[in-house]
């Protein structure tokens, strides 16, 4: 099977922001500015998830640096960024992103779930 590389981003403390509305629309134009910027390596557009969570698919690993530093020189507050690597079980190019599902996805799940928990900006799981 074919390896893709999940990512999936949140937002450090947006519950606590005084500006949270102005910070999500800030968030969707950035989203949206990426995936007309990048579309030669996606594989499933960058969209929001659940609130101020959001997820996307590349075609490779190597271009999550691209993402990571794109978010981070947009973006006016800080995320934690979870990278899972491996291979899709639910895959159609109609799907958006969040109804997509395979171990890439579980390891940027759990890749997430352990930066907020350690407090570190990003974690990739192999």
């Amino acid at each position: 099977m074919e390896n893709y590389c999940a990512m999936i981003f949140d937002i450090q403390g947006s519950k606590k922001l005084s500006n949270r509305s102005e910070v999500q629309f800030e968030l969707i134009d950035t989203i949206n500015d990426f995936n007309n910027k990048h579309k030669d390596f996606l594989v499933s557009d960058f969209n929001i998830s659940v609130g101020d969570e959001w997820q996307g698919l590349l075609k490779d690993k190597k271009y999550y640096p691209i993402v990571q530093n794109f978010f981070a020189e947009k973006l006016s507050v800080p995320f934690y960024t979870g990278v899972g690597v491996g291979p899709l079980t639910v895959f159609s190019s109609s799907l958006p992103v969040n109804q997509l599902d395979g171990p890439c996805f579980h390891k940027a799940r759990e890749a997430l779930e352990l930066a907020k928990s350690k407090k570190y900006k990003e974690v990739l799981l192999n």
